[in-house]
């Protein structure tokens, strides 16, 4: 077989739609559930708020994130899984770290209230 019916093959491969990659299949995938709920979310949003005025993109030399982490933190709590700071990261992202730094502390599920602190909530 020459080498251009070889090449024609193979378009021809690419171009027919699989069952997995089908329209179709794509529209009936179901939804991704969220690392992180709803609910815990918009708690530990009220926390970026006080800590980075919402700003989950923040990007310091000791600090970064929505919730402030110190960069050695980050790293320490397995963060550069997601990103090489927690301003990188997705909001998402930086509360299942800060959810392994409070269950290694022994706190789990604790989201800090700011003492009322905050007044942007």
């Amino acid at each position: 077989m020459k080498r251009t019916a070889l090449i024609a093959i193979a378009v021809t491969a690419l171009l027919i739609p699989t069952p997995a990659h089908s329209p179709s299949a794509r529209a009936a995938a179901p939804k991704q559930i969220p690392l992180v709920s709803p609910e815990v979310m918009k708690q530990w949003n009220r926390v970026a708020i006080c800590e980075t005025g919402g700003n989950w993109r923040m990007h310091g030399s000791r600090y970064s994130g929505g919730i402030g982490f110190r960069n050695d933190v980050w790293t320490e709590y397995g963060g550069q899984k997601y990103a090489p700071h927690a301003g990188l990261a997705t909001p998402e992202e930086q509360v299942l770290v800060a959810r392994a730094i409070q269950a290694r502390a022994g706190v789990p599920n604790f989201v800090p209230d700011q003492d009322g602190l905050c007044r942007g909530w």
